[in-house]
């Protein structure tokens, strides 16, 4: 996981792995703030959300952003109309799903999500323990990197 500053905010960067995914951390990590999450895997398995202290606001897949949830699940609407997304209740087109998502986060954030920016942020990188992958792990052992 890698984390940088953004003007007024922070980003989370997480390579090959599932904790923005975790309600249960997000909810917590959203006290007292507001945190925008979105996932997306090489399978374009896909989730958008936004946490205000502890409450997801709003929760939805890029690819079929009219099915949404959440305690509030119209909060964005006209900010994902503008962001590119369907109004009519289609599919995002796979190619612009996740340039949606990143425009989204422009405007909620208020900082341009560029190629240029992501590359020339400085990141703190780190890894993050989970007991629930940690538990599947010894439950489930590789044999090729299990030591002799």
């Amino acid at each position: 996981m890698a984390v940088t500053w953004m003007p007024g905010w922070s980003l989370i960067v997480e390579s090959n792995g599932v904790l923005a995914l975790r309600d249960d951390l997000l909810k917590r990590l959203s006290t007292r703030t507001t945190v925008v999450s979105h996932f997306r895997n090489v399978e374009q398995d896909s989730r958008f959300l936004l946490v205000k202290n502890g409450d997801i606001r709003v929760a939805f897949n890029p690819y079929d952003p009219s099915d949404r949830t959440g305690s509030h699940p119209d909060v964005l609407l006209a900010d994902m109309q503008a962001a590119g997304f369907p109004a009519d209740g289609q599919d995002s087109n796979n190619d612009e799903a996740t340039e949606c998502a990143f425009t989204l986060t422009e405007r909620l954030t208020g900082t341009p999500m560029t190629i240029a920016s992501l590359h020339s942020a400085k990141y703190l990188v780190t890894a993050v323990y989970d007991a629930d992958v940690a538990a599947w792990e010894e439950e489930n052992p590789n044999p090729g990197l299990q030591s002799e």
